[in-house]
């Protein structure tokens, strides 16, 4: 299970999965984000937003929009749009807004989100 909320509390997140891989991408926005993805089809994860909703941030051709908190700016999460492949649609939460001690052990694998779409190790 991860529990993960943004610094506030404002949004968290929940899920009774432990991802078996954390990945690390270093496309132009995850490497600004500094976060660290463990990715889940929609309705393995549950999203509260206590007061409002979050803000999202479109990038490329939109088929994503990434998640923050409207009041202390964390980046909580991505979630693929209506533009996406539905084979494919995912929400990836940000590990590094869970608990350290609940990802503690999990495999962190690198990926080339800038050139390739490859994992490095």
């Amino acid at each position: 299970m991860l529990n993960g909320q943004c610094h506030c509390a404002n949004v968290s997140f929940t899920t009774d999965l432990l991802p078996t891989l954390l990945t690390d991408c270093n496309c132009s926005i995850c490497l600004r984000y500094g976060a660290r993805w463990a990715h889940f089809r929609p309705e393995q994860v549950q999203v509260t937003v206590r007061q409002g909703s979050t803000r999202t941030y479109s990038r490329g051709e939109h088929c994503i929009d990434f998640h923050h908190c409207p009041d202390c700016g964390c980046v909580t999460h991505y979630c693929t749009t209506d533009k996406a492949d539905p084979a494919v649609a995912r929400v990836s939460i940000n590990a590094r807004m869970c608990p350290p001690e609940q990802v503690q052990g999990i495999q962190v694998r690198l990926f080339d989100g800038a050139d390739r779409f490859v994992f490095l190790d």
